[in-house]
């Protein structure tokens, strides 16, 4: 009885520390999700919570942002200990976010998550979205583009794609080193999938080279940059050479098929 008391005093610590602010307080919102700056035990977290969407049917809008909760965190193994009501999660695992940790790709870490409120709790990346210093800084085009060509091939060898990749989702941090593996984080993995075929890596990168050409004209360095540094990193997978032809293979294909798309309109 003495332990179940334990356990249930440091299920309601943790449940009061990991609580998602008013949404009057978020720093950002996009279409999913709205980020919050909150501090638990004395350092700087974000939350980001996938607020409701009114026009969808309650139980659609619940799945969908569930859904791409769990895409970011998993649960691998969920234990409860029911006593009233004390119900406790004692093992959670992550997907994406725990992949990037294991494999020491620059992302947030994971802290907490909760399925009922779609709110994640993660690390601060320090620094500022690639595409606010892009539009500031014109002379470091190659180099960012090819540290982000570098993380997108180490996420593709981890087994996974993003799924929304632009110069929004990466995080720059002016003060490091121009060559630092830490310079440039990635974030928001809400559409990430685990695969490892050509067609869904070649798909990530065409959206890349679409969200640059779009977000960055006439910024050609920055692209070939992408390229250049994805080419080397994913060379370092089994067969690199062999990936390498396959994928830039398949995403002429993907490419052409963009192209054609545009024609038909």
């Amino acid at each position: 009885m003495i332990v179940f008391q334990s356990i249930l005093i440091l299920n309601l610590q943790m449940t009061e520390q990991y609580v998602c602010p008013e949404s009057g307080e978020s720093f950002c919102q996009g279409a999913e999700a709205r980020l919050y700056l909150t501090k638990i035990n004395g350092n700087e977290v974000i939350c980001k919570e996938r607020f409701s969407k009114k026009y969808r049917v309650a139980e659609l809008d619940k799945h969908i942002r569930q859904t791409n909760v769990k895409n970011e965190v998993r649960e691998s193994a969920f234990e409860r200990i029911e006593a009233g009501y004390l119900s406790l999660s004692v093992k959670a695992k992550s997907r994406a976010l725990k992949k990037c940790a294991q494999k020491n790709i620059p992302a947030p870490r994971l802290l907490h998550f909760d399925l009922e409120s779609c709110c994640v709790f993660m690390s601060k990346v320090k620094g500022i979205a690639v595409k606010n210093f892009i539009d500031k800084v014109y002379d470091a085009d190659g180099n960012v583009g090819a540290q982000i060509g570098a993380l997108v091939a180490a996420i593709h060898l981890a087994g996974f794609v993003h799924g929304d990749l632009t110069t929004s989702n990466f995080i720059i941090n002016p003060e490091a080193e121009a060559g630092s593996n830490s310079r440039v984080s990635v974030i928001d993995f809400g559409l990430s999938s685990t695969t490892s075929t050509e067609e869904n890596r070649a798909v990530d990168l065409h959206v890349l080279e679409k969200a640059m050409e779009s977000a960055h004209p006439k910024r050609d360095g920055l692209t070939t940059g992408f390229l250049t540094g994805y080419r080397e990193k994913i060379r370092e997978g089994k067969n690199g050479v062999e990936l390498e032809r396959k994928i830039f293979q398949r995403l002429e294909v993907v490419r052409a098929r963009g192209r054609k798309r545009s024609m038909v309109g």
